[in-house]
């Protein structure tokens, strides 16, 4: 029997003064896949660090950017 696996995409993230790179990766069926985890990770980062310590924006620190790139298992940005 032949075992079919799931594609793994890494997740990267950068807050404008550190940039953080998924050595891990998670396993996605589908475009619909990747983009529910990048919504889930960054709603997760938001809810937890945002309130407590500002990310880079220090001339505005009622506005922040965080930004998530995907790599595919080739290591090319899907």
């Amino acid at each position: 029997m032949v075992e079919s696996r799931m594609p793994r995409y890494f997740f990267d993230l950068d807050d404008g003064r550190h940039f953080f790179r998924d050595e891990a990766g998670t396993d996605c069926g589908d475009t619909h896949a990747i983009r529910a985890e990048v919504a889930r990770t960054l709603a997760a980062i938001a809810r937890d660090n945002i309130a407590i310590a500002p990310l880079a924006n220090a001339e505005d620190p009622d506005r922040q950017a965080l930004t998530a790139s995907v790599r595919n298992a080739g290591n090319l940005v899907v």
